[in-house]
């Protein structure tokens, strides 16, 4: 479709002017690329995974958002690496934390009566256990996340192009 709009046999007849995306903190995808032909099969790429949602994974886009943060991702290739291992991250919504307070306050032989009290604040309880925990809370204070201990696999990045040492991979 864009090369028929275009008008033209192929990509390599064309010049790459502006590139947009719609994940704004991706940066100037223009910089990130040499090669026009790369970061339209890289966006394209971003887009499907994006479209399938994890294959009906709930809050999808909230977790990809929220790993997107934690990583300070600014780079397309980057961004394709975090979508492929969204299993690597530990996320938790805030909208679910009383429920967690209580589950490990459950764990801990808390009695039923004191739970429904209203005497504890179960959700900054759950927020303190995760904050002890080294989970961080994303800027939009809806979730909080951390990395798990699964392999992250680096398909179009580097750990060095992510911002990471190689003594943390």
């Amino acid at each position: 479709l864009a090369l028929n709009e275009l008008k033209a046999q192929s990509l390599e007849n064309c010049v790459l002017l502006d590139a947009r995306c719609g994940l704004p903190r991706l940066g100037n995808l223009m910089e990130q690329y040499s090669d026009a032909l790369e970061l339209i099969k890289d966006g394209n790429d971003l887009g499907y995974a994006l479209d399938k949602q994890g294959q009906g994974t709930p809050r999808f886009m909230e977790r990809f958002a929220a790993a997107l943060e934690y990583e300070n991702c600014r780079d397309l290739r980057f961004a394709l690496d975090i979508v492929q291992n969204l299993r690597c991250y530990e996320w938790i919504p805030c909208d679910s934390l009383k429920k967690l307070g209580q589950q490990k306050l459950r764990e801990a032989g808390a009695p039923e009566e004191l739970l429904s009290s209203g005497c504890i604040d179960l959700a900054g309880y759950a927020a303190d256990l995760l904050e002890e925990a080294g989970y961080v809370l994303i800027v939009g204070e809806s979730a909080y996340i951390t990395r798990n201990n699964r392999e992250f696999i680096y398909e179009r990045s580097t750990p060095e192009e992510a911002g990471m040492s190689m003594d943390q991979k």
